[in-house]
């Protein structure tokens, strides 16, 4: 949860300091399995919200979506689509 608090927190501030950001990918990436699919959906929409991306982290995060897709609540698939969408994923 402590990550998905520092990134909620990164976008709501639009705090793109390029260390942090990049510590907090790759933490993201090494935790997706962890994750709650709440925390994964609120991650990846920090990264669409800052606008940054992080294909490393993209490619875990839709590897766990698709993983537990029947775990997510509507809002928070939204959200995940709507991140990656907005960073201009497709695939």
């Amino acid at each position: 949860q402590e990550l998905s608090n520092l990134t909620w927190a990164m976008a709501t501030l639009q705090f793109f300091g390029a260390p942090l950001v990049g510590a907090v990918a790759a933490q993201g990436m090494a935790e997706a399995r962890g994750l709650t699919v709440q925390h994964l959906a609120n991650t990846a929409w920090t990264f669409g919200t800052l606008g940054h991306l992080r294909r490393s982290l993209v490619v875990a995060a839709s590897s766990e979506a698709l993983r537990r897709v029947s775990s997510f609540e509507p809002q928070g698939l939204t959200n995940l689509m709507w991140a990656f969408a907005t960073l201009g994923v497709s695939e």
